[in-house]
């Protein structure tokens, strides 16, 4: 009991931080409001990757949450329900879609998880796709608000592939290397668990081995 309340207090812990940090990333505004948006953006993802897709989603939900409370922690310092009405507010709602895509295909950290070996992969997939998904909403929305066509918007838009690729980037590293911690963070005491169940497996197939060659003697 106690430690089911202790890993739910922790992965909490960690969904509230990652939700922090997409937070606090709005001091970018200082430089541009675009640079503020494409940096959320970028940790809004981080945090399905890292968390997976419940966890991750949650904490893009409460960034969001905070900030149609009145905290002013969208671009451009904005706040408020009205921040969603205006001509960008889909990009808003694309931090929520970018978690939760991202999250549930690399799927929540597992304590045994090592770095690098059989996470790349995953984590590049996921990163890709969540940012990818995370732009859908955004682009919706500023094509029935704006009255562009879709052409004029993708054309303008194609300016910021290096960017994304970039990202991308950013976010697969990112993953691969603090997917583990987290996960050892998130779930105290399963990798010694884990550990103890394959030395346990490794004695009895041993025993197995031994008595079977007895057994042909």
């Amino acid at each position: 009991m106690k430690e089911t309340t202790l890993r739910n207090a922790l992965r909490s812990s960690c969904t509230i931080a990652c939700s922090f940090l997409t937070g606090i990333t709005v001091l970018f505004s200082f430089i541009s409001n675009e640079t503020s948006l494409q940096v959320q953006n970028l940790t809004a993802v981080l945090s399905g990757c890292i968390l997976g897709g419940i966890n991750g989603s949650s904490a893009a939900g409460l960034f969001i949450m905070a900030g149609i409370l009145g905290i002013p922690v969208f671009p451009g310092f904005e706040s408020g329900f009205a921040a969603f009405t205006s001509e960008n507010g889909g990009w808003l709602w694309g931090f929520f879609t970018g978690a939760l895509v991202s999250g549930l295909i690399i799927k929540h950290p597992a304590p045994y998880e090592k770095a690098v070996s059989g996470t790349f992969i995953k984590a590049a997939a996921a990163s890709a796709t969540g940012l990818a998904a995370s732009y859908i909403p955004g682009l919706l929305w500023y094509l029935h608000s704006s009255g562009d066509s879709a052409c004029d918007i993708l054309k303008s838009h194609i300016l910021y592939l290096n960017i994304q690729i970039a990202k991308t980037a950013a976010c697969t590293v990112l993953t691969v290397f603090l997917r583990p911690p987290a996960a050892r963070l998130m779930y105290p005491g399963l990798e010694s668990a884990l550990k103890e169940q394959n030395e346990l497996m490794e004695k009895l197939k041993t025993y197995n081995q031994k008595k079977h060659r007895r057994s042909e003697k």
